[in-house]
């Protein structure tokens, strides 16, 4: 359908949401056909749509103070749905002017690199999105404190090719963040 020159796709047909719709039926299509999880790939826009009003609903008069600055962070960001919906949230909602710093990483290259590119697209800082491992030394966040944070992880993705690294933090007790115990190497 796509390579028909009748399909229209410009963002003047096609606007943004319908774009991720368009997206997210097709890794859905794809990974059913596979037999992997799409859910490894992407959260549909309602589950995200109710998880930020879940989070930021509470906290919406405080997030009319035009003078805040407040932080979100999605350590598996995938291709970072969750923070330009709460950054619309604010903006479109909220009617808010706050300033609000966008912050994600994940391990999938692909996602990563759609991830940057959203950000550019949707006008918020790509230098905010980072390659990394939550999960693992690899986590490029680990000294960073936020206001909010949103995700949903991998679960039931093996971590077994990065065990090490989180055997390692687990030693560390109490001073890692590990310390109270390990799920199955089967289950994220």
């Amino acid at each position: 359908h796509f390579t028909n020159k009748n399909a229209d796709l410009s963002p003047d047909k096609v606007d943004h949401m319908m774009m991720g719709l368009i997206y997210e039926n097709l890794i859905r299509k794809t990974n059913d056909l596979t037999k992997k999880k799409a859910g490894q790939y992407f959260t549909p826009r309602d589950v995200i749509d109710l998880m930020i009003h879940v989070l930021l609903s509470p906290h919406k008069e405080l997030l009319k103070d035009s003078s805040l600055v407040r932080s979100i962070y999605d350590p598996a960001v995938g291709t970072g749905g969750m923070l330009y919906m709460a950054s619309n949230y604010i903006k479109d909602e909220l009617k808010s002017k706050i300033t609000l710093n966008s912050y994600g990483q994940d391990n999938l290259p692909f996602s990563y690199a759609i991830c940057k590119s959203e950000m550019i697209l949707r006008g918020l800082n790509p230098d905010n999105i980072k390659f990394g491992n939550s999960l693992t030394k690899k986590d490029q966040f680990s000294d960073y404190k936020f206001r909010y944070i949103v995700s949903n992880p991998p679960y039931g993705t093996n971590w077994k090719g990065f065990a090490t690294d989180i055997k390692e933090e687990a030693d560390l007790g109490e001073k890692g963040r590990y310390f109270v115990d390990l799920p199955g190497q089967g289950d994220g």
